[in-house]
């Protein structure tokens, strides 16, 4: 009968003490521990997949209405909360970081609540007070404090291994309620099922892995479960009606993202066949975490020596499971529910990284839950050996629970420096090329451009070097001046990734510093059809010196829609309407509204030159004198000489009432464009 299979460990719920208060206090505990612990988490910065999930999706930039990029895409539930976070914080990461724990610490709650539920079916004879409860308390505690689950905590695009889990734990837990008779339950089911399973496709497995424990622990049969929880299953069913068309694009050999198949990389039976060697490793790091690494790029396994035993452990342990479903549920249900979480990524659907750590998040759950019952369960079959089992059981779970906290406290310092969990990486997987190419990411963001040019080098020199690393090559001999070999690099990440965006952009760059202004317009098109942010600004940049004020318009007003605090295309917009020799194009006002969020507390010369400009085409001469000496005295060093004279003669304009009229843009600082190198794309495990 399924209230009897925990009769090992568990005592009679009807002799339990287990009033409202201390069930309370256990979860009020529990909180209390994993916000002090993951307190440091909250200082982590932007890594990885953050960027292009976050800092450079335009799709999170609104909440409403909703971006088209957020409505096509297969996880959209967890791409609108980054849209609600930027909403609140922008790119500021600490609320970011808020929203990550909250639902760590969410997901730690519905498994302690899921455990007490489960044990408080149990009809059995009182062994001990409380020993439930502590079961549940210290299998979420030590779960909740563990640090394999950092990437999924504190790397901030893994909020959707989070949050699919958090709608796997809560459906889960509706099932139990409905079983004691809670039919509003129903709606918790429903409303955890749409969130996880269109949060991330791990969510797939929920029906099977819950049914399974349905079976275990509330029903006497298969029939029972049909006959009584049909609409919770149904309800739970309902997402694939979204989910199955939306999978169906995994099987498109064009995409590029992670997310998908990695059918150009890796075949279904080279993924199969190293899986059993990445489960094993994240079986290790279950008991003992370290080290830990952000970044495997794990090579596949190509010696049967290797997979076939590992293979055949992996398809014993899956045996072993099903034989224990007879004659001892609680094995044999955590054990198949391991596998079956683990499946949608470690079985053989080819994903482009073989192994990351975040996968684990969920499964550690239940290696956690096996072991607290199983050491429990142990020890208590040692009494007559181990003196006070239950004393010593409860002193090792405290003291696990202070190693591992220690070690998640440690892990998420890594978190707050780039360059510090890149290092991390590279000590575990020295020969990881990718590794190297964000080290020099990071480098180059803080503009060490010899350390980050050296990194880049050591990434193309790997056995497989992609378009990314090439182009941190060109991002680096850019601004190095070597233009001919940055052009050289560029155009082999383009070669090797027609659609890198950014490498296009970097080729434009070079091309217009390099005075090839046709060339270069062509460049920025390419990455303007590839919707690079720069790219509206840069090909602004090229129109104007081409002579096509009316052109660069539009790309102006784009640049300024998307970047409103970025003062550049907003000067050089008010310039062509202060200035321009086309009386249709002249629009003083326009350009005073478009400089007077920038104008006031700026130092920049060319920012108040521009507002001179706008000042005197609306007639307002004494104004434009006023900027304009205001420019001349920001202008006064040796390197802006050249624009200094250029503004006094605007100002003998101004001060004979006259606007001042030009046939040529206005002058830029040296460089061109707006383009951030440091912004590098960069890929991961989904």
């Amino acid at each position: 009968m399924p209230a009897d299979v925990l009769s090992d460990v568990v005592p009679s719920s009807s002799q339990l003490p287990w009033g409202w208060a201390a069930r309370s206090g256990c979860a009020l505990l529990l909180c209390a521990a994993l916000l002090l612990v993951w307190r440091s988490s909250l200082d982590g910065d932007f890594q990885f997949d953050d960027y292009g999930t976050v800092v450079e999706n335009r799709a999170v930039r609104s909440i409403w209405p909703l971006d088209e990029a957020l409505l096509t895409s297969n996880r959209p539930v967890g791409l609108y909360t980054f849209a609600l976070s930027y909403h609140v914080s922008e790119l500021s990461t600490h609320g970011y970081h808020v929203v990550n724990l909250l639902i760590h610490v969410a997901n730690a709650l519905l498994l302690f609540s899921g455990i007490v539920l489960t044990l408080s079916r149990s009809t059995l004879h009182q062994r001990s007070p409380g020993r439930s409860l502590a079961i549940a308390f210290f299998a979420a505690l030590l779960w909740g404090v563990h640090p394999l689950t950092t990437q999924a905590v504190t790397n901030i695009v893994q909020r959707y291994e989070s949050l699919a889990t958090l709608g796997y734990l809560a459906a889960w837990v509706g099932i139990i309620l409905v079983a004691k008779g809670v039919s509003s339950a129903n709606v918790l089911i429903l409303a955890a099922s749409w969130v996880g399973l269109l949060t991330k496709e791990t969510f797939a497995t929920a029906p099977l892995v819950i049914a399974l424990y349905d079976r275990c622990f509330l029903a006497d049969s298969w029939k029972e479960v049909a006959r009584k929880r049909w609409l919770a299953y149904l309800l739970m069913a309902t997402p694939f009606v979204w989910f199955i068309p939306s999978v169906l694009r995994w099987f498109d050999p064009t995409r590029h993202d992670s997310v998908g198949f990695g059918l150009k990389t890796i075949t279904w039976w080279e993924y199969l066949r190293t899986q059993p060697e990445v489960i094993l490793h994240y079986l290790r790091l279950s008991v003992w975490p370290s080290p830990l690494c952000f970044d495997y790029v794990w090579r596949k396994q190509h010696n049967p020596a290797v997979y076939l035993p590992l293979g055949a452990a992996v398809l014993v342990t899956l045996g072993g499971g099903i034989y224990c479903l007879k004659r001892g549920p609680l094995a044999g249900f955590l054990i198949l529910a391991f596998f079956l979480i683990l499946a949608p990524t470690s079985s053989f659907m080819p994903i482009a990284d073989l192994a990351v750590e975040h996968r684990m998040y969920l499964p550690l759950a239940v290696v956690v839950v096996g072991l607290v019952f199983g050491s429990l369960a142990l020890l208590e079959k040692l009494k007559g050996v181990v003196v006070h089992p239950r004393i010593v059981w409860g002193t090792l779970a405290v003291a696990c629970a202070i190693l591992l906290s220690w070690r998640t406290e440690v892990r998420n310092r890594d978190y707050r420096d780039g360059l510090d969990l890149w290092k991390t990486v590279l000590a575990v997987r020295p020969d990881n090329p990718r590794a190297h190419y964000m080290r020099g990411a990071e480098y180059l963001w803080r503009q060490r451009l010899d350390e980050a040019y050296a990194e880049f080098q050591q990434a193309v020199a790997s056995r497989s070097p992609v378009s990314d690393f090439y182009l941190g090559m060109g991002e680096c001999e850019r601004q190095f001046k070597q233009l001919e070999k940055a052009a050289a690099s560029y155009t082999e990440a383009i070669r090797l990734k027609p659609t890198n965006a950014r490498a296009h952009n970097g080729l434009g760059v070079v091309l217009h510093q390099q005075q090839q202004l046709a060339p270069a317009k062509a460049a920025f098109e390419k990455a303007l059809e590839l919707d690079l942010e720069e790219a509206p600004y840069n090909l602004a940049a090229v129109l104007l010196d081409m002579g096509d004020e009316r052109g660069a318009i539009p790309h102006l007003e784009r640049s300024i829609q998307d970047h409103p605090r970025f003062d550049r295309p907003a000067r050089r917009l008010a310039w062509i309407l202060s200035t321009s020799a086309d009386p249709a194009l002249r629009n003083g006002p326009r350009a005073i509204e478009l400089l007077k969020v920038h104008v006031n507390e700026s130092t920049s010369p060319y920012l108040w030159d521009a507002q001179a400009a706008a000042l005197a085409e609306t007639g307002d001469f004494t104004g434009a004198e006023v900027a304009a000496k205001k420019a001349i005295n920001l202008a006064k060093t040796p390197e802006r000489a050249e624009l200094k004279q250029q503004i006094e003669e605007r100002l003998m304009a101004y001060s004979r009432k006259r606007p001042w009229r030009s046939n040529t843009s206005t002058p830029k600082p040296t460089g061109v464009g707006a383009n951030s190198p440091a912004n590098l794309p960069a890929g991961g495990g989904s």
